[in-house]
């Protein structure tokens, strides 16, 4: 992403209040990003609707399906991505 696309899209966290930012003690040119609580609570909300989509998804699926699913991940989590 280049510099005023991350800009944008902070500022409209900002805007809606999810995030804050400072300045960065130990740099002064760079800033941080910290959650607010209304940040906390969306985010939290958002991974909940994930979740609960992703388990009505799966939950239609039959033992064999399911657990070819299950080694795939298992495969995917232990490549090594170097």
């Amino acid at each position: 992403m280049d510099r005023s696309t991350v800009s944008r899209q902070v500022n409209q966290l900002k805007g809606l209040h999810y995030v804050q930012s400072e300045t960065a003690p130990e740099d002064r040119r760079g800033v941080r990003l910290c959650l607010t609580e209304l940040g906390r609570e969306r985010t939290l909300e958002a991974l909940k609707e994930k979740e609960s989509a992703f388990y009505a998804s799966i939950s239609q699926w039959d033992d064999a399906t399911l657990t070819h699913f299950t080694e795939m991940l298992q495969n995917c989590n232990s490549y090594n991505w170097k």
